[in-house]
């Protein structure tokens, strides 16, 4: 059980582990339904579930860089906000410190050039002095982030690795991909979108090893607006997460395929049902 809950909460985080338009061939969780539960009052975490999203996404379209495309495509925290087990589907640079362009190993690895970043081959050293001691090893990001000569479609394919390896007195060492891609449509009243991500990951803890695979897909039509902290003062979105392999001998009771629908009426100001299969 210890082994389940670290890998459970594991929030090696990532931008919208969803937010995007097409969905990618591959993903279960976009085509599975739920059944959802009664209305109830969203948490201000909740109804803020898109904040750090709208922010990133603004601050890519007025200055396309590394670090604000990092950003956008960093949709876990969304999932990460309304689903049981937190974030726990997605990792990236930035979650572990890596926002900005100098931290890569070759900061060429990152080119940004008419409102697109395209990332090849950018590694990522994690060193014990960076995390406290507390892990070693690298993160790997290859794909792109693009903002439309409209000013307002932003597209992204973004594949990390990730290879560390924990200290403390249990040697531990974490493996993991991450597949995220996404389109959001966005103006100053409005944002659509759709995104989804893959994820895999294995660990091995005192010579044992336990692995687990899992999609997340993100849908929302909202309305916002620069006044509002939370980003978002109406619509809906619906985020999903399907377990495609759980650790091993956990039921699925411990680790449920989840959804949440969210319902806006108003800055900060939403309702939330939760869904089941």
């Amino acid at each position: 059980m210890t082994t389940t809950r670290w890998l459970t909460g594991l929030a090696l985080s990532s931008l919208l582990a969803a937010c995007g338009g097409s969905s990618p061939a591959g993903n279960t969780a976009t085509g599975t339904t739920f059944t959802y539960g009664a209305p109830q009052a969203a948490t201000a975490e909740q109804a803020g579930a898109l904040e750090v999203a709208v922010s990133s996404l603004d601050a890519f379209r007025a200055s396309p860089g590394a670090a604000a495309g990092l950003g956008v495509a960093d949709a876990t925290g969304v999932a990460g906000r309304l689903l049981q087990g937190g974030a726990i589907g997605s990792f990236s640079p930035s979650s572990l410190g890596a926002s900005a362009l100098s931290v890569f190993d070759a900061p060429a690895c990152a080119a940004v050039a008419a409102g697109r970043v395209t990332f090849t081959g950018c590694t990522v050293t994690i060193s014990p002095s960076s995390t406290n001691g507390r892990a070693s090893g690298t993160v790997t990001v290859g794909g792109f982030v693009a903002l439309a000569a409209d000013g307002q479609t932003l597209d992204w394919d973004l594949t990390y690795g990730v290879q560390l390896t924990m200290a403390g007195t249990v040697p531990t060492t974490l493996n993991g991909t991450l597949h995220s891609s996404g389109q959001v449509v966005a103006t100053a009243t409005t944002a659509t979108g759709s995104a989804a991500s893959e994820a895999s990951l294995t660990a091995s803890i005192a010579g044992q090893t336990m692995s687990a695979a899992l999609d997340e897909s993100l849908t929302f039509d909202v309305t916002r607006s620069a006044s509002c902290a939370a980003g978002v003062t109406g619509g809906t979105l619906e985020v999903k997460r399907v377990w495609i392999t759980r650790p091993a001998a956990v039921p699925a009771a411990e680790l449920p395929d989840a959804a949440a629908r969210v319902t806006w009426t108003g800055c900060g100001t939403a309702s939330v049902q939760l869904g089941t299969r």
